[in-house]
């Protein structure tokens, strides 16, 4: 039971990578207010003062998503550079997770990444949010959905199986904005908001 014992400006991710699995956070704070928090929570990662960094918010945006090292000017690179593609998917954890079954997720069989991945999205359905299960939209994951263009529009009925994942009760309300902003649908990608016209 730690995550409702957490600071509302805590967020906390774990990436879990072949047999390792890695915990980032980000505080709204300082790095001695945090410890504590971490300590108690997660004694057994032994978290000091080292491991943390202080930072401005938009620094942390490249720090999160691009790597260590990396600056505020390469947010504004559109491009993604050549061999760093990922595949990503989210979850937001409800239930308590028990110990033995976290550790079974690490039993694999040595499948492909990709594969493995979704194993472990599916292993995951009993303990995280339902009706409609939830995702975190920065990890775009593909395996949800997809827009339908029809007419050089995307489809907003379409759209509806990954997007109430995403924005669950804001998903109408998104495309109706989307639908006065850019009705045309110009501005879109694979999960971008459909547009919805009022009278469709």
């Amino acid at each position: 039971e730690v995550a409702p014992a957490f600071p509302e400006d805590l967020f906390l991710r774990v990436l879990v990578q072949q047999q390792n699995a890695d915990f980032q956070a980000l505080y709204l704070g300082t790095c001695d207010a945090v410890l504590p928090v971490m300590n108690a929570s997660f004694p057994e990662l032994g978290m000091n003062r080292t491991h943390g960094r202080e930072m401005s918010w938009i620094e942390s945006v490249p720090y999160f998503y691009l790597g260590n090292g990396s600056t505020v000017e390469d947010i504004l690179n559109r491009t993604t550079p050549s061999g760093s593609g990922n595949k990503a998917t989210s979850d937001y954890v409800h239930e308590p997770i028990p110990s033995s079954m976290r550790r079974s997720v690490s039993d694999g069989n040595g499948t492909a990444q990709t594969e493995w991945i979704r194993d472990l999205y599916a292993f995951m359905a009993l303990h995280v949010s339902s009706d409609p299960r939830g995702a975190y939209f920065n990890y775009r994951d593909l395996d949800l959905g997809e827009n339908v263009v029809v007419d050089n529009v995307s489809s907003y009925e379409a759209g509806k199986v990954w997007g109430e994942k995403y924005f669950k009760g804001n998903y109408q309300r998104l495309a109706v904005a989307k639908g006065q902003i850019d009705p045309e649908d110009y501005f879109r990608n694979e999960q971008s908001v459909p547009p919805l016209v009022r009278g469709q």
